[in-house]
């Protein structure tokens, strides 16, 4: 019988152990190497890498079906990994389920009595030869009675088989790296690839909190230094790995090892980094070779301080002195290696004074970074025993190093905690300030990325939510501070924008991918602010943008404070934040404000690939929630016909994604392909298959008027649904909201509730659905038809003068936050009218002419439209009922009165809209009334009288508001500039 074998990862996940970046699974890199050279068949799922949870776990071991699965698991995550172990045995209770790992090593038995059904086989120890055997004794149909290493349940009773010895050819080991994605891992502070790997196992030392000299038994084996360098030569050479963390308890335990090691690393002068964990005295011991280690590619030591009190040291068990740790450091420090330490505290006999001498302590010791950990024993270790009385918390994910399992006798747990977060704070803050006067080089950039990912990713993301208040000076100072480390004025260099970039991108996608049911405001924000930094000293015409209204990094601390920039700038200038020569699309704004003039939109390919992950996810939640693929039909043109166009370009996305493959477009080179259309109507109508049209609002009114002329109709399937978008003007004929989602179920057979319309504009890279087909399979009702706000934008009504946010429901000038637009600007003024509603925000139409400056002051004809109050009446598309609507864009404006047909505008409107645009009154507002579907007399009376006042009077009104006659002040509000001030 041949297995199919898989290792999984458990999916635990804290927001601490991920800070640094994603790493292989270094233990399941070996048994599958080991199992497949013994011809088993091997797959390694890494779910925590992967940022799975168990419903994902469980849909890929039901995807995989393995015949056997392997996982193990530390203390912190052993309650996920048993929980992966159940999910199986829901799946298929004949799957063999084996758990390995230190905690099961000695807590086995237990776990094999509490969870009868669950776990077939713990396997204990070094593992790679007890997993062949076991899969052997599996597919020989065996009891693995025979097999050392070994622990399972039979009659309610734990079996267990003797000890495996440690291998003792430790070259031998076989790793099977080709197994793994190595997409995925990552080092964050520089970007490189990282890979985990290992030069020795075990450690000859006793500390009483450690684990590791009880797992391995006090032993120490080594590599041989020739076959540990070959093996890091070849992932850097095949795998492109260029960040090395090692695994080792003690990586220089032996000095001769050591130092051949380093030796033979510099002969062969690879471009690597090296990461490692040693002691101190070891590091005083290599005094007169540290030369060596920073010439090898070592940058970053990591030195176990523990405490600097000798009594707590000696009751580790370490066998240092407090000094030599600061030695240690001092050393490092010296050659130019990035120092790491640790502090514990939270010990029994722990007062507040004894936590701030140990920050006083490290902060004297100038280690390049401290953790601040509290102490955790395992459940294992001979110190659990001596403190059990003091344990308060005995749920195992919660044994992390940075929750409170211990209460000291004479501290309350929120005291502990606030102690916690003030070491964090004061270390931090006070190294932050000493990196902006450090001189430029390698170790300030590597440190900044540290302190800027530790402090967004570590403390303001995870640490003490629902514990604790984060202090306020944990806020945005950090990154405050850092920024002023660039000097005043000076921009960044293309090297500097990719780094931050890149870094940014990655945290972006990872906040997109929480989905739309995200609430995280305090993420947003931090994001935000880091993305307006980018912005702001990447690009000259923002950054002079932004200057004039004296709005800069260290002065904004909110998104709504950083400025928006109008979509006419994007017509005059060049406005991104990389370098113009990496773009990889450049798109063609609609032009529907000014047809003659079109601005460009450029994105480098990972805001690009950011921007279609986001748009995937809206897309699939909000058009496709019940279905993966359907016929997509397609009533524009495609990218090889229109290659800037930016609805183009995104529904060629769409296409690809969820259409079928006899998805088509319809607009060709020769036209609007009506006879294929209507073929594909009437394919769908006979087979009974869902379609989906998707396409220009303005298109499917001229279908429709088609439809009318030939007295064509068609009853599409259930479940058939239509996307239109980009506007409407009046070029087919009048055709209000309510008439155009009428003749959809008249014409299609498509009902309003699955018709959705969209906003997207190349300024900005996210699209903006309407909730109603999401609302209908969710079985919501009675809800009004909106364009659904999503995590990772923020959209805002703004009032024309002012720029100012009103409230809810009120009618202004839409804003857009998109954190998909780190490649141009965070925040795009658009010159579309609507409203903000509770969960979103509608679009009722396009006010006319450019915005005048920053303060945005419209022209008087935006005024008059925007004097007008939001009304209530039949919402077009809502099932089955009735609510509160708003005319999409370009569908129509409810008359509201009678008019006065001929008596033309006031002399003051007159007078103010004819210096503007060089025409009389009744040209230019008719021009811009009719495209609301009615002529200017009747639905500007009809909106000045909602004011209870005839139409010059309130006009007037409104003008003399500004404390001048009307003439005067719109004269000045109309000749002023669009320019990018």
């Amino acid at each position: 019988m041949s297995l199919n074998i898989l290792l999984v990862t458990p999916p635990y996940h804290t927001g601490i152990i991920e800070v640094t970046g994603k790493w292989p699974p270094l233990s399941l890199v070996y048994l599958a190497g080991h199992l497949r050279a013994n011809g088993f068949q091997v797959k390694i799922y890494d779910a925590m890498s992967l940022d799975h949870d168990i419903n994902d776990v469980s849909r890929v071991i039901s995807e995989e079906n393995p015949d056997v699965i392997m996982i193990g698991g530390f203390t912190s995550s052993i309650n996920a990994a048993v929980e992966v172990l159940k999910a199986a045995k829901d799946i298929n209770p004949d799957m063999v389920t084996c758990l390995g790992g230190i905690h099961a090593t000695f807590c086995g038995c237990e776990l094999l009595k509490e969870m009868p059904g669950i776990i077939d086989y713990i396997v204990r120890g070094e593992g790679e030869q007890t997993a062949v055997e076991l899969a052997q004794a599996i597919s020989d149909r065996e009891t693995p009675d025979h097999v050392r290493g070994l622990a399972w349940l039979a009659d309610g009773a734990v079996i267990m088989t003797p000890e495996r010895e440690f291998t003792k050819e430790m070259d031998h080991l076989i790793p099977a790296w080709d197994l793994l994605d190595w997409n995925l891992y990552k080092y964050n502070v520089t970007g490189r690839r990282l890979a985990l790997v290992g030069l020795s196992r075990g450690c000859p030392h006793s500390c009483s909190f450690c684990s590791q000299h009880l797992f391995w038994k006090g032993t120490y084996r080594t590599r041989t230094p020739e076959n540990f360098v070959a093996e890091l030569e070849m992932l850097h050479r095949d795998y492109g790995v260029g960040m090395f963390m090692m695994a080792d308890e003690f990586a220089t335990c032996e000095p001769e090892v050591w130092e051949r090691v380093l030796d033979l690393l510099i002969t062969k002068g690879l471009d690597i980094h090296i990461s490692l964990e040693t002691r101190a005295d070891a590091v005083v011991r290599d005094s007169s070779i540290l030369h060596k280690y920073r010439q090898a590619g070592i940058v970053h030591v990591y030195v176990g301080v523990e405490t600097v009190h000798q009594k707590t040291m000696d009751g580790f068990g370490k066998g240092l002195t407090v000094d030599i740790s600061r030695r240690a450091i001092d050393l490092l420090n010296r050659h130019d290696i990035i120092t790491e330490c640790s502090f514990i505290i939270g010990n029994p006999g722990d007062t507040e004074e004894d936590i701030e001498t140990t920050l006083q302590t490290a902060l004297d010791y100038a280690s390049d970074l401290a953790h601040f950990l509290l102490l955790t024993p395992w459940p294992y270790t001979e110190m659990y025993d001596q403190v059990r009385e003091y344990i308060v918390e005995n749920d195992y994910s919660k044994y992390h190093f940075v929750y409170p399992v211990i209460k000291p006798a004479q501290m309350e747990i929120p005291r502990l905690w606030s102690a916690l977060v003030n070491c964090f704070r004061v270390f931090y803050l006070n190294k932050v300030q000493q990196l902006v006067l450090m001189e430029d080089g390698f170790k300030k950039d590597y440190m900044l990325k540290s302190v800027r990912i530790m402090h967004t990713h570590f403390f303001v993301n995870n640490f003490g939510k629902n514990t604790i208040s984060l202090p306020a000076e944990m806020g945005n100072i950090i990154d405050s501070i850092i920024g002023m480390s660039k000097e005043d004025g000076k921009m960044l260099n293309e090297k500097e924008v990719t780094a931050l970039s890149s870094e940014l991108d990655a945290d972006i996608v990872e906040f997109i991918q929480q989905g739309l049911d995200n609430n995280d405001e305090e993420k947003f924000n931090l994001l935000a602010l880091r993305e307006f930094r980018i912005q702001f000293m990447a690009g000259s015409v923002y950054r002079e943008y932004c200057e004039k209204q004296e709005r800069t990094p260290e002065t904004v601390s909110h998104w709504s404070e950083i400025p928006a920039i109008p979509t006419s700038a994007f017509k005059e200038h060049i406005i991104t934040s990389f370098p113009l020569k990496d773009a990889e699309l450049a798109l063609l704004t609609s032009g529907t404000t000014e047809p003659g003039m079109r601005g460009k939109i450029y994105r480098d390919k990972p805001s690009l690939d950011m921007i279609l992950k986001a748009n995937k996810m809206i897309t699939k939640s909000l058009l496709f929630p019940d279905i993966d693929r359907m016929r997509i039909l397609l009533l524009v043109p495609s990218p090889k016909v229109a290659p800037a166009m930016a609805m183009a370009f995104g529904l060629e996305q769409m296409k690809n994604e969820f259409g079928t493959d006899d998805s088509m477009y319809l607009i060709t080179p020769n036209g609007f392909e009506t006879e294929a259309l209507i073929e594909a109507l009437r394919e769908a109508e006979e087979s009974g298959a869902p379609v989906t049209l998707v396409g220009a609002t303005s298109g499917f009114v001229h279908f429709f008027n088609g439809c009318i002329e030939k007295g064509l109709a068609f009853r599409l399937p259930e479940g058939s649904r239509l996307c239109d978008g980009g506007g409407y003007q009046g070029t087919f004929g009048d055709c209000s909201r309510n008439d155009f989602y009428a003749r959809c179920a008249e014409y299609l057979g498509v009902p309003p509730h699955m018709c959705i319309n969209t906003l997207g504009m190349s300024e900005s890279g996210t699209n903006y659905f309407d909730n109603t087909i999401r609302n209908f399979f969710n079985g919501v009702a009675e809800k009004e038809r909106y364009k659904v706000a999503l995590p990772w934008t923020r959209t805002v009504v703004v009032g024309p003068r002012t720029g100012q946010r009103l409230p809810e429901g009120e009618i202004g000038l839409i804003r857009h936050y998109d954190l998909t637009n780190r490649a141009t600007v965070l925040a795009v003024q658009t010159d579309n009218i609507g409203y903000e509603t509770e969960g979103g925000f509608e679009i009722i139409g396009r006010a006319q002419g450019n915005l005048l400056g920053f303060g945005l002051e419209p022209t008087s004809v935006k005024d008059w439209i925007l004097a007008g109050h939001r009304e209530d009446h039949s919402a077009a598309g809502i099932h089955p009922t009735t609510g509160h609507g708003h005319p999409a864009i370009g569908h129509g404006h409810p008359a509201a009165g009678d008019g006065h047909p001929g008596q033309g505008c006031s002399a003051a409107t007159a007078e103010m809209l004819a210096p503007a645009h060089g025409a009389p009154c009744s040209t230019v507002a008719d021009g811009m009334m009719r495209s609301h579907g009615a002529p200017c007399s009747t639905v500007a009376d009809g909106m000045m009288k909602a004011h209870g006042a005839p139409c010059s009077t309130v006009a007037d009104g409104m003008m003399k508001a500004h404390g001048a006659p009307c003439s005067t002040v719109a004269d000045g509000m109309i000749k002023g500039k669009a320019e990018v001030k």
